[in-house]
């Protein structure tokens, strides 16, 4: 669900840090990333570079599909799904074992264009360096190392996003911008929301991920306060910080939940898993600094929902009670 909201036509422009040009995304579904690789043929490495939420890997995975429709070879990659451990090039591994299905005569025929005498031939799309642990990124550096000068990679444009700079490496650096507030008023006059008057608020709105969750809970949020309270469903009146946004849209999820759902049972479950089970997953994300595996989510959820836990004690004394006496499970 989430994921939909996130692939409206939210592309922001791009600067080219050392030029200080500008590429734009036109028009709905454009995308500023495919405008510069177009224009500027000659940088063989690039880093796509923005906060959270800029839009980044919206970008990447539509342009990857927008060279494809064109017959161009793409391949976009998440970083921290490649095992880096105990690999001469885990970036080939990944391409021959996710992308080509272990077809080998495949993967033969993909690595005859990559290293092909043909100026970018292929295009490799490496999303979220930020998010590899530190023991990984020295793999990585010596990977984009080895696709700037080895021939192994002479066919091939590599373009790598991060929300850093990324040290010691000689590449071209692009930065997401902001939205621009013609673009914010487009896009919330399509969806039937006012432009906010607040200047705090519009400030945090040109980030393309505060932009989709505000509008997502705006759209009907007269419904959710006439028909949410049933379901202790709280809006904050004035969403002026990013937390205040993203509460906000985490509300609209628990109403659209429960509001499907005849089973108190369920719906005190489903106010655990939102106001309690996915920020603490959050916070670890945040303290260990990169995504977690399925294995993780599974030992942080039994970590927390452990009723010896002090906060969870808070939580099951305070809100949960309520709700038990309310609903009467």
């Amino acid at each position: 669900y989430v994921l939909n909201e996130m692939h409206r036509e939210l592309f922001a422009d791009i600067i080219d840090e050392s030029e200080q040009d500008i590429y734009k995304a036109e028009g709905a579904m454009e995308v500023s990333l495919l405008d510069f690789l177009k224009k500027e043929k000659n940088s063989k490495l690039v880093l796509l570079k923005g906060a959270g939420g800029t839009g980044k890997t919206v970008s990447m995975i539509q342009t990857c599909k927008k060279l494809l429709e064109e017959g161009i070879c793409a391949v976009y990659i998440p970083l921290n799904k490649v095992k880096f451990n105990d690999m001469n090039d885990p970036v080939k591994e990944y391409i021959r074992k996710h992308i080509m299905g272990c077809d080998d005569s495949l993967f033969r025929v993909f690595e005859s264009m990559a290293n092909a005498e043909i100026q970018n031939n292929v295009y490799l799309f490496l999303d979220g360096a930020n998010e590899l642990p530190i023991s990984h990124l020295n793999d990585l550096y010596e990977f984009i190392k080895a696709a700037g000068f080895s021939r192994e990679w002479s066919g091939t444009r590599v373009i790598l996003s991060s929300r850093t700079d990324l040290e010691s490496v000689d590449i071209k650096i692009l930065d997401m911008l902001p939205l621009e507030e013609t673009k914010i008023n487009d896009f919330l006059d399509k969806l039937g929301v006012n432009m906010p008057d607040n200047q705090k608020v519009l400030n945090l709105l040109k980030n393309p991920l505060m932009l989709g969750l505000y509008a997502d809970a705006e759209k009907y949020s007269e419904l959710y306060r006439k028909q949410g309270g049933r379901f202790k469903i709280k809006l904050e009146t004035t969403p002026d910080t990013a937390a205040k946004i993203i509460s906000n849209f985490m509300q609209t999820q628990l109403y659209q939940m429960a509001s499907v759902s005849n089973n108190n049972n369920d719906f005190i479950l489903y106010h655990v898993l939102i106001e309690y089970a996915l920020p603490a997953v959050a916070a670890r994300m945040l303290l260990e600094d990169h995504l977690l595996t399925e294995r993780d989510l599974r030992s942080i959820l039994k970590e927390v929902l452990d009723e010896n836990d002090q906060h969870f004690r808070w939580y099951i004394d305070v809100v949960l009670e309520d709700l038990w006496w309310e609903y009467g499970v």
